[in-house]
């Protein structure tokens, strides 16, 4: 079944069964100029050939609700979990037995490009696990939490800010969501492999790629698709 053009088995799960607190709504499934959120994520995978399944993680009211709008051949519905991890396990668990490497995408990234995603799975299928980072643009400050005084500047070199998707040999996710390092609920599950003392390489991402967390986001989402599509 597989994505025979780079010449190994590729899947997606996307991630897309959060609460949106921060949102207030539930921001998979804000328009942007006519389509949701989760379609336009959901289509950059769908249409790229390397990828022969989409596994799309959402909550089981949305299953419910929206189920219907991804009934293609190439995707599975899981539901999510209680985290992020066991929503991801719950993904996991329905890859099919010849997958050999998977992207693990956030639902709330819709402007993720198909280059990037490419390059996120030809690294990891050489080192085992790769993510997209970005370089930070501001300067970065260490703050006191309770005195709200600053302690120090970062130096911001060599500090980046990780995206999705972050994609791994088949294996090495499958030890990553058993390992005792997994018991938390990271914001990303590369940290587990970084606790397990598991190398991950680092992809230059773009900085169109962002993640809509809130409002603000969305009035951003629509200015980067007005110029990119408008």
């Amino acid at each position: 079944m597989a994505g025979t053009k780079g010449n190994f088995n590729a899947s997606a799960v996307i991630l897309a069964a959060g609460s949106s607190r921060r949102m207030g709504r539930d921001k998979q499934f804000i328009k942007i100029r006519g389509r949701s959120v989760i379609e336009r994520t959901v289509e950059k995978f769908l249409t790229l050939e390397e990828i022969s399944e989409i596994i799309l993680v959402l909550s089981e009211e949305n299953i419910a609700r929206n189920g219907a709008a991804f009934g293609y051949e190439k995707i599975k519905l899981a539901p999510g979990g209680k985290t992020r991890l066991e929503s991801l396990r719950n993904g996991f668990a329905l890859l099919d037995p010849a997958c050999e490497v998977v992207a693990v995408h956030d639902g709330a990234r819709p402007f993720v490009s198909q280059e990037v995603i490419l390059k996120c799975l030809y690294s990891a299928l050489e080192n085992g696990a790769a993510v997209p980072v970005v370089p930070l643009k501001d300067t970065v400050k260490e703050v006191d939490n309770e005195s709200m005084r600053i302690l120090r500047t970062v130096e911001r070199s060599s500090h980046y800010a990780a995206q999705t998707p972050q994609s791994y040999r088949r294996e090495v996710l499958g030890k990553l969501l058993a390992s005792e390092c997994a018991g938390s609920d990271p914001t990303d599950e590369s940290q587990v492999l970084e606790k397990m003392g598991v190398p991950v390489a680092a992809v230059l991402g773009d900085y169109r790629n962002i993640k809509l967390t809130t409002e603000e986001d969305v009035l951003f989402a629509e200015a980067v698709y007005e110029k990119k599509f408008g």
